[in-house]
Protein backbone atom coordinates (compact mmCIF):
# COMPACT_ATOMS: atom_id res chain seq x y z
CA UNK A 1 0.00 0.00 0.00
CA UNK A 2 1.17 3.50 -0.82
CA UNK A 3 -0.04 6.42 1.28
CA UNK A 4 1.45 9.83 0.61
CA UNK A 5 0.22 13.26 1.53
CA UNK A 6 1.40 16.69 0.44
CA UNK A 7 0.46 20.21 1.47
CA UNK A 8 0.16 22.97 -1.12
CA UNK A 9 0.42 26.07 1.07
CA UNK A 10 -0.45 28.56 -1.69
CA UNK A 11 -3.87 26.92 -2.08
CA UNK A 12 -4.37 25.61 1.48
CA UNK A 13 -4.78 22.13 0.01
CA UNK A 14 -3.89 18.69 1.33
CA UNK A 15 -3.33 16.16 -1.46
CA UNK A 16 -3.45 12.49 -0.47
CA UNK A 17 -2.51 9.69 -2.83
CA UNK A 18 -3.68 6.27 -1.71
CA UNK A 19 -2.80 3.24 -3.82
CA UNK A 20 -3.22 -0.49 -3.19
CA UNK A 21 -4.62 -2.30 -0.16
CA UNK A 22 -6.23 0.06 2.31
CA UNK A 23 -7.32 -0.44 5.90
CA UNK A 24 -9.29 1.74 8.23
CA UNK A 25 -6.25 2.08 10.50
CA UNK A 26 -4.03 3.21 7.61
CA UNK A 27 -6.47 6.00 6.70
CA UNK A 28 -6.65 7.16 10.32
CA UNK A 29 -2.85 7.03 10.64
CA UNK A 30 -2.50 9.22 7.54
CA UNK A 31 -4.90 11.81 8.97
CA UNK A 32 -3.14 11.73 12.38
CA UNK A 33 0.16 12.47 10.61
CA UNK A 34 -1.48 15.45 8.87
CA UNK A 35 -2.75 16.71 12.23
CA UNK A 36 0.77 16.33 13.67
CA UNK A 37 2.20 18.33 10.75
CA UNK A 38 -0.27 21.17 11.43
CA UNK A 39 -2.09 20.76 8.13
CA UNK A 40 -5.55 20.18 9.61
CA UNK A 41 -6.81 23.68 10.29
CA UNK A 42 -9.66 25.99 9.29
CA UNK A 43 -9.75 26.94 5.61
CA UNK A 44 -7.83 23.88 4.39
CA UNK A 45 -9.42 21.75 1.67
CA UNK A 46 -8.49 18.18 0.77
CA UNK A 47 -8.01 16.17 -2.39
CA UNK A 48 -7.95 12.40 -1.93
CA UNK A 49 -6.79 10.31 -4.88
CA UNK A 50 -7.73 6.65 -4.48
CA UNK A 51 -6.04 4.58 -7.19
CA UNK A 52 -6.50 0.85 -7.74
CA UNK A 53 -7.70 0.38 -4.19
CA UNK A 54 -8.49 -2.98 -2.76
CA UNK A 55 -9.94 -3.22 0.69
CA UNK A 56 -11.73 -5.44 3.13
CA UNK A 57 -13.22 -2.48 4.99
CA UNK A 58 -16.78 -3.27 6.04
CA UNK A 59 -19.78 -0.98 5.93
CA UNK A 60 -19.68 -0.57 9.71
CA UNK A 61 -15.97 0.37 9.53
CA UNK A 62 -16.75 3.00 6.89
CA UNK A 63 -19.38 4.45 9.20
CA UNK A 64 -16.88 4.36 12.08
CA UNK A 65 -14.33 6.22 9.91
CA UNK A 66 -16.93 8.87 9.04
CA UNK A 67 -17.68 9.31 12.74
CA UNK A 68 -13.96 9.46 13.53
CA UNK A 69 -13.47 12.24 10.98
CA UNK A 70 -16.39 14.23 12.40
CA UNK A 71 -14.91 13.94 15.89
CA UNK A 72 -11.21 14.38 15.14
CA UNK A 73 -11.15 16.70 12.14
CA UNK A 74 -13.42 19.44 13.47
CA UNK A 75 -10.94 22.07 12.22
CA UNK A 76 -12.00 21.13 8.67
CA UNK A 77 -15.61 22.16 9.30
CA UNK A 78 -16.83 24.19 6.34
CA UNK A 79 -14.09 22.90 4.05
CA UNK A 80 -14.30 20.90 0.85
CA UNK A 81 -12.99 17.40 0.20
CA UNK A 82 -12.75 16.10 -3.36
CA UNK A 83 -12.18 12.38 -3.86
CA UNK A 84 -10.94 10.90 -7.12
CA UNK A 85 -11.93 7.25 -7.37
CA UNK A 86 -11.50 4.57 -10.00
CA UNK A 87 -13.25 1.47 -8.65
CA UNK A 88 -16.79 0.61 -7.51
CA UNK A 89 -15.57 -0.09 -3.95
CA UNK A 90 -13.94 3.33 -3.58
CA UNK A 91 -17.00 5.00 -5.10
CA UNK A 92 -19.22 3.30 -2.51
CA UNK A 93 -16.76 4.06 0.31
CA UNK A 94 -16.59 7.75 -0.62
CA UNK A 95 -20.36 8.10 -0.96
CA UNK A 96 -20.97 6.57 2.48
CA UNK A 97 -18.40 8.84 4.12
CA UNK A 98 -19.70 11.91 2.23
CA UNK A 99 -23.28 11.33 3.31
CA UNK A 100 -22.18 10.98 6.94
CA UNK A 101 -20.07 14.16 7.11
CA UNK A 102 -22.27 16.39 4.94
CA UNK A 103 -23.48 18.31 8.00
CA UNK A 104 -19.97 19.66 8.66
CA UNK A 105 -18.22 19.80 5.26
CA UNK A 106 -18.77 19.33 1.54
CA UNK A 107 -17.44 16.14 -0.02
CA UNK A 108 -17.80 15.06 -3.64
CA UNK A 109 -16.54 12.20 -5.76
CA UNK A 110 -14.86 12.67 -9.16
CA UNK A 111 -13.22 10.54 -11.83
CA UNK A 112 -10.54 13.02 -13.00
CA UNK A 113 -8.10 15.45 -11.45
CA UNK A 114 -9.32 18.32 -13.61
CA UNK A 115 -12.94 18.00 -12.47
CA UNK A 116 -11.92 17.71 -8.80
CA UNK A 117 -9.53 20.67 -9.04
CA UNK A 118 -12.20 22.78 -10.73
CA UNK A 119 -14.67 22.08 -7.90
CA UNK A 120 -12.00 22.94 -5.31
CA UNK A 121 -11.12 26.15 -7.18
CA UNK A 122 -7.47 25.16 -7.57
CA UNK A 123 -5.68 25.25 -10.94
CA UNK A 124 -4.74 21.75 -12.11
CA UNK A 125 -1.27 23.02 -12.97
CA UNK A 126 -0.66 24.06 -9.36
CA UNK A 127 -1.46 20.53 -8.20
CA UNK A 128 0.72 18.96 -10.90
CA UNK A 129 3.69 21.19 -10.04
CA UNK A 130 3.50 20.26 -6.35
CA UNK A 131 2.52 16.61 -6.82
CA UNK A 132 3.70 15.40 -10.25
CA UNK A 133 2.30 11.88 -9.80
CA UNK A 134 -1.18 13.39 -9.58
CA UNK A 135 -1.01 13.69 -13.38
CA UNK A 136 -1.53 9.95 -13.59
CA UNK A 137 -5.10 10.57 -12.37
CA UNK A 138 -6.02 13.24 -14.90
CA UNK A 139 -7.20 10.70 -17.45
CA UNK A 140 -10.41 8.74 -17.49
Amino acid sequence: MLLNSYFIESHSLIVEIINGEVTLDSLIELRLLEIERGWIRPGVNSLGIFHRISTAITHSEVLAFAEWTKTNLTALAGSKTALIVDTPITTAFSQIVASNVSDIRAMRTFSTLSSAANWLGVPVQSILEAVPEAGDFNRK
